[in-house]
């Protein structure tokens, strides 16, 4: 088999980064500092004393003194060490203070529009398209063409990349980018040419798919399509946290939404980050004094937008985006308050902010437009409080939010802080009553036959909107969970859309219901809430239209949901619709 070149599209970007460099005090630099407190020590007595390696006494030793924390005392025998004056004032802290040198440093890196991967500038050498053509006279070339070059990036899962281990993010500055090429070679289903020290397994099995479409290609250069690294399939397995859960976080209706809004905003202590599907500047301005009033006690507000289900609602944002940056109570707030001009192309709706207890980040996701909605229709999202699956959510914030045509955002920088504070306080969990995952994409549809196969007594669906999709994979899996084990099935929606008319639900519905399936239009309360559930205890709550969207889209940022396995989730939801139909 012949050698076949690949070419894969890069971003090679550069920002300066402003670091702190050191190491953390270990524990035996701790007790070694206690020791030389308490008396004079020789390198060989404490070494015994301690029965640790005498390189390891003379290594912490050497640190001690270059913070000035230790001095050296030559005796008659022997060269001794003691605790400095200023190692005393050291010792009386709760630990050892950190002593960091502040660098500033340019910093390049590589970052994958295939699959979404960051590298070091050194990992990789990056060419030009016009080098790879005149290569391609002599080699077999496939030129991988991304048709979108967004860059999708986790900037906390960055910094684990791009910085070494003995610094700390600070701050950065961005600099330019450039659309540039990196070249791996594939032969005999082997890939060469990736960097050894990481594991690139998703990389590496979509350039062996790449090469199986060209099993002959002989020298030239053909140009393969794919869609950019976020519109790249999910490939991955959601993580599973086991987290304390109780079911009083589910924000269930249109008042329970407003309240924890107004929650997030009040007890907010430096951020509150929004994301809505779009911006109205009348429900906008309702929230304008609590948003104020958190402003001026020094919280830092970002508010976020994007994908429109239709192009007036995309107008209509960017008209009251307009209009509200000319507003004076908006222009008081300045920098505090920044609604973010480009539309981040999700229909995922989240709020993050540290009103939690003692200033924790929560996140709540579901399906409430916050700066569009009255609050006046049935809504779903949950409140979570786990500093790990926080910390997920804040990855895919990262994702969607900090990184604008490849460069840097200030956003960016403050996000890397929020993601460090969060992740200090992940903690393995003993006690777990519930299992959580976010759910990202293309993955939603694999939880339609997770249903399907497991539900043993009811299955629902809550949706705003019933369209194409109820025919194409929602009907089928609630028919055969039926057919198979009897269960109740129900699908709730609050209106048809294209290219279901209104005659078409009707039938579908007299059909299904022969079938087991009862399709119920709700026209009040309104349905905006966007819920899978079955049995008691499972439900994934989701910014997707489960009716009318497609569960398969490419774009793996435009849906965010979270599945919860909890005692009484499901029916917590489902009662919640009950008692508001009812009332």
């Amino acid at each position: 088999m012949r050698t076949l070149q690949i070419a894969i599209p890069v971003l090679k970007g550069k920002a300066n980064f402003t670091v702190d460099k050191g190491k953390p005090w270990s524990i035996i630099e701790h007790l070694l500092m206690e020791a030389l407190h308490k008396r004079e020590w020789s390198a060989v007595s404490l070494a015994k004393h301690a029965n640790i390696s005498r390189r390891i006494v003379v290594e912490s030793i050497v640190r001690l003194m270059r913070a000035g924390w230790v001095e050296l005392k030559e005796s008659v025998d022997e060269v001794v060490f003691k605790a400095s004056v200023l190692g005393e004032i050291a010792l009386t802290k709760t630990e050892l203070p950190n002593v960091l040198e502040r660098k500033r440093r340019p910093t390049n890196f590589i970052y994958d529009l295939f699959d979404g991967n960051v590298f070091r500038n050194k990992d990789w050498t990056v060419v030009s398209g016009d080098v790879i053509k005149e290569k391609s006279n002599d080699e077999s070339f496939i030129l991988l063409k991304a048709t979108d070059t967004q860059a999708a990036v986790d900037v906390s899962a960055m910094m684990d990349i791009l910085l070494d281990s003995d610094e700390t993010f600070v701050n950065a500055e961005p600099s330019n980018v450039t659309q540039r090429y990196v070249v791996v070679s594939v032969r005999d289903g082997i890939v060469h040419g990736l960097p050894e020290t990481r594991d690139l397994s998703s990389l590496r099995k979509k350039l062996l798919d790449v090469a199986l479409n060209y099993p002959d290609h002989k020298t030239g250069l053909i140009e393969h399509s794919i869609s950019g690294s976020r519109f790249e399939r999910v490939v991955h397995e959601e993580k599973v946290h086991s987290l304390n859960f109780n079911v009083s976080d589910l924000v269930i209706g249109g008042d329970a939404h407003s309240e924890k809004l107004r929650d997030a905003i009040i007890n907010a202590r430096s951020k509150l980050i929004v994301h809505s599907t779009f911006i109205s500047e009348q429900h906008f301005l309702r929230l304008l004094p609590e948003l104020t009033e958190a402003a001026q006690r020094g919280v830092q507000i970002h508010v976020f937008w994007g994908q429109n289900e239709s192009q007036d609602d995309l107008v209509s944002t960017q008209i009251a985006i307009n209009s509200l940056r000319s507003n004076i109570g908006v222009i008081s707030l300045d920098s505090a308050l920044v609604i973010h001009p480009h539309s981040t192309g999700s229909h995922a709706k989240f709020v993050i902010s540290d009103s939690g207890q003692n200033g924790d980040f929560i996140a709540i996701l579901g399906s409430c437009n916050w700066f569009t909605s009255g609050f006046t229709s049935y809504e779903v999202s949950v409140v979570l409080r786990d500093p790990s699956i926080v910390k997920e959510v804040l990855g895919f914030a990262s994702r969607l939010c900090c990184i604008h045509d490849g460069i840097w955002t200030p956003f960016a920088t403050e996000l890397v802080e929020i993601s460090r504070r969060v992740g200090s306080r992940v903690r393995s969990n003993t006690s777990a009553n519930a299992q959580a995952s976010i759910v990202i994409g293309g993955n939603h549809n694999k939880y339609i036959l997770k249903a399907r196969d497991e539900a043993q007594e009811r299955l629902f669906i809550i949706s705003h909107r019933l369209g194409g999709t109820l025919y194409s994979s929602i009907l089928p899996a609630f028919k055969e969970a039926v057919k198979s084990r009897g269960v109740g099935a129900h699908i709730y929606y609050g209106r048809n859309t294209a290219p279901v008319t209104k005659v078409d639900a009707k039938e579908c519905a007299l059909d299904a219901v022969s079938e087991g399936v009862f399709i119920e239009l709700v026209h009040e309360p309104r349905l905006h809430a966007k819920v899978l559930g079955w049995d008691n205890d499972s439900v994934l709550i989701s910014s997707l239209n489960w009716l009318s969207a497609d569960p398969t889209d490419p774009d793996s940022l435009k849906e965010i949901g979270v599945f919860i396995r909890a005692e009484g989730s499901a029916s917590a939801v489902i009662n919640g619709l009950f008692s508001n139909i009812s009332s």
